[in-house]
């Protein structure tokens, strides 16, 4: 994992279209005010693509695992666990332990996992804080287990994940038990 003082994206900072594809965004952590996007910061107004990634422990003062500024923003069958945001207003909506944005950015989900993101009472998902108003949409297989505002299909109590291992595949994951 990667870290830092009030940047943005301290395991990715992306300007410019991308696609992110079989990939482990682990341990990345940046604090501070204006920290935004632990994991990846897409502030570009561009379009990205996430398929099959794990988001792992990142953190941020917004966005613990994604940051995105008038994108467009596929996450599709992602998994995100152990994400945090860790402004002085945790909880209150803008923060998002997963994902934040502004600027009237918009983030779909399609058969994506969020388990045990922040702490109790917190959100996966933000509510915007600057400019226009986000939105975020689910294409169904969109579970988690908080109050947010992802648009998320089913609430889960318990997502029965083992550790993060090599499973099989180009990275480690997270397998069902």
């Amino acid at each position: 994992g990667n870290g830092g003082y009030r940047g943005s994206g301290a395991g990715m900072f992306l300007r410019g279209s991308a696609t992110i594809t079989n990939s482990l965004i682990e341990n990345n952590s940046t604090y501070g005010e204006n920290a935004w996007g632990g994991g990846i910061s897409m502030p570009s107004g561009s379009t990205y693509t996430l398929t099959n990634d794990s988001f792992v422990g990142n953190s941020a003062w917004r966005g613990g695992a994604l940051y995105a500024a008038s994108d467009e923003v596929d996450v599709s069958q992602n998994t995100f666990t152990g994400n945090s945001a860790a402004s002085p207003s945790a909880g209150d909506g803008v923060t998002g332990d997963v994902a934040a944005m502004d600027y009237g950015a918009t983030m779909t989900f399609a058969n994506t996992l969020m388990y045990q993101n922040g702490s109790a009472g917190t959100v996966d998902c933000n509510i915007q804080l600057n400019g226009a108003a986000v939105t975020y949409k689910s294409l169904g297989g969109l579970m988690s287990d908080s109050v947010d505002y992802c648009g998320t299909n089913t609430a889960i109590t318990n997502a029965k994940l083992g550790p993060l291992a090599s499973n099989g595949g180009p990275t480690q994951t997270e397998a069902l038990l």
